[in-house]
C-alpha cells in the first residue's frame, strides 16, 4: 500500500453586503468561488467540483480552525461558473462573535478548502511554476476569514430565496463588464 498524498488548498473570498429585500437575515449567501485565478495563483475548473462528501457534514468554521464549527451550510451549488453557498451561524458564543463581525461588515470574506483529484502546474513564460490549475476537486470546508484570496467573489446578501441569486449574478456580470 503506498502513502496517500493529500493537499488541502484554502482560497479566501472577498464579500460585499447587499440589500436583503426582507429575506431571512439568518441565512447568508456567498459566492464561494469564482472561475478566475486567485491571489495564490490557483484556478479551479467550475465543472470539476464534487460536493457529495462536504454535504454529508456541511460545517462552517472560523479562520480554518477545524476544532470548533461556528455554523453550517444549508446549500452549496454551481450556477453560471460560480460556486454559491448559503450558510447560517450556530447558537454558540464563538459563532455569535463571528456573526456580529459579519453583520458589522468587518469580516467580509469566506474561504474554501478543497482537495484536488486532478491538477496541473501553471507556468509563466520562462517555465517557472506560478500556481495550480485544479481540473477535478472536492469541496472540503467553508470558513469565515479576514483575508480574501479570490478578489472576484462577493458576499451577496443574507438571502433566503434562491431566485434572488440570479439578480446577484447579473450585478456581478455588470460590474465585471464595467471593470469596476
Amino acid at each position: 500500500m503506498r502513502p496517500l498524498n493529500i493537499q488541502l488548498h484554502h482560497t479566501n473570498l472577498e464579500l460585499q453586503t447587499a440589500d436583503t429585500h426582507g429575506a431571512d437575515p439568518s441565512i447568508y449567501t456567498y459566492v464561494a468561488r469564482s472561475a478566475g485565478k486567485d491571489r495564490n495563483g490557483s484556478i479551479t475548473d467550475p465543472d470539476g467540483w464534487d460536493f457529495d462528501n462536504y454535504l454529508r457534514n456541511p460545517l462552517l468554521f472560523a479562520n480554518h480552525d477545524h476544532r470548533m464549527p461556528i455554523g453550517r451550510a444549508h446549500r452549496v451549488w454551481m450556477q453560471d461558473q460560480l460556486m454559491w453557498a448559503q450558510v447560517s451561524f450556530a447558537d454558540t458564543d464563538q459563532a455569535h462573535n463571528v456573526q456580529q463581525l459579519v453583520d458589522q461588515d468587518l469580516l467580509r470574506a469566506i474561504s474554501i478548502g478543497w482537495h484536488s483529484f486532478k491538477s496541473s502546474l501553471i507556468r509563466d513564460n520562462d517555465g517557472w511554476p506560478t500556481g495550480i490549475h485544479s481540473h477535478q476537486q472536492e469541496l472540503v470546508e467553508l470558513s469565515i476569514v479576514a483575508i480574501p484570496a479570490d478578489t472576484e467573489a462577493l458576499r451577496v446578501a443574507a438571502l433566503a430565496t434562491p431566485a434572488l441569486d440570479t439578480d446577484a449574478i447579473d450585478v456581478i456580470a455588470a460590474l465585471k463588464a464595467a471593470q469596476i
